[in-house]
């Protein structure tokens, strides 16, 4: 049980690291709009001009997308899913 919670650990730590540098190469913060939803043809809010993905970087950004689908949301410190909050 122990050697899963680690390995789920290091994982989760390598997928933070990804989004990260994800994130920083595409310029965004936190708060902004998902990469899925602001598509090359759509301008950027902040700046007006139109982000330019390669389409290997757009297929990149749809395969990170998609692994990260379907798994559990990362919780705050101040979450608890057994109570409701």
């Amino acid at each position: 049980m122990e050697q899963e919670i680690s390995r789920l650990s290091d994982e989760l730590a390598a997928l933070r690291d990804e989004n990260a540098a994800l994130q920083k190469r595409l310029g965004e913060t936190g708060d902004a709009p998902s990469a899925r939803s602001q598509s090359p043809s759509t301008p950027a809010p902040e700046s007006g001009k139109e982000p330019s993905f390669t389409p290997e970087e757009e297929a990149e950004l749809d395969k990170a997308l998609d692994f990260t689908e379907g798994h559990a949301p990362v919780l705050r410190p101040d979450e608890d899913p057994a109570r409701g909050v």
